[in-house]
């Protein structure tokens, strides 16, 4: 488990991300993203997103399809 506040990495098997203390998504770093849901904005922020979204595709290819 990690808590960041700021997003510099995305070497998660998942993320939690919370709305308010509710759980608004959960999913692959990789799913999140193509989801352009709070998580892809978020990344967005980050002046790093195409670092970042590349970092999950080539976590999701090396570890396959997350179950």
């Amino acid at each position: 488990i990690s808590y960041c506040l700021k997003i510099h990495s995305l070497d998660s098997d998942r993320v939690l991300v919370l709305d308010a203390g509710q759980v608004v998504e959960y999913d692959t770093p990789f799913n999140l993203l193509q989801e352009q849901g709070i998580f892809y904005h978020l990344v967005q922020q980050t002046g790093m997103a195409k670092k970042l979204t590349a970092t999950a595709s080539a976590a999701r290819d090396m570890k396959g399809s997350y179950t």
